[in-house]
């Protein structure tokens, strides 16, 4: 296999188009959180350097050069409950579909990942979650093996793995949402998951207080 190289990211827009084209997502996002808690006073909250985060990413799902992330390494988005990293990343994910972008991702969650394991014997946790490039939310909220046909499984453990090698052949995406720091996640993982992980990601942090 060969890793694909930074160089092989091309640039798909310019990110003066990009942003724009995030501001209008986060508006019409805004709208909805503001008609579905019936709070018409809901504004987003930028400050705290949040907002040169999500011009960061920006750059990155466009492959701007002038990205501060590695392009070629998929991200690891972590902080405090209630920072806006959740519906930050639905957004990046609303952008990249509407765009066309190579980086576009399918948003999921670890939670129901394990929920629908432990609930449906013949739910494979596994194979639907190492296609694509994908986010991961609530990363580390569950974390451990999970029994199957009266096989155990550890769900974390294998698609972390499966998409590592993945990554190192194709090149495909992860991303993952956590309230946890990596450090806070590290001594939950086997030693080679620790490792793959921080191979394959970036760490961004989403500092501040709970807007909830």
């Amino acid at each position: 296999y060969r890793k694909p190289q930074e160089e092989t990211y091309k640039q798909e827009m310019s990110y003066d188009q990009a942003r724009e084209i995030v501001k209008t997502i986060f508006q019409r996002r805004g709208d909805e959180i503001a008609e579905l808690e019936n709070n018409p006073g809901f504004r987003w909250d930028f400050s705290g350097g949040k907002g040169e985060k999500i011009g960061n990413l920006i750059r990155y799902f466009i492959n701007d050069p002038q990205c501060p992330y590695p392009l070629a390494k998929g991200l690891y988005i972590f902080g405090p409950v209630g920072t806006t990293k959740t519906e930050t990343m639905l957004i990046m994910e609303r952008f990249c579909q509407q765009e066309g972008l190579k980086k576009a991702f399918v948003y999921c969650q670890f939670s129901k990942i394990y929920t629908d394991a432990k609930a449906d014997a013949n739910y494979n946790p596994v194979a639907p979650n190492v296609q694509n490039n994908r986010c991961f939310d609530e990363f580390g909220k569950y974390i451990g093996p999970v029994v199957r046909y009266g096989e155990t499984i550890d769900p974390t453990e294998t698609i972390l793995e499966q998409r590592y090698n993945r990554w190192r052949t194709y090149g495909q995406l992860t991303f993952l949402v956590s309230n946890a720091t990596p450090d806070e996640i590290k001594p939950q993982l086997s030693h080679m998951a620790s490792d793959r992980l921080r191979q394959m990601v970036t760490p961004v942090l989403f500092s501040g207080e709970s807007k909830r």
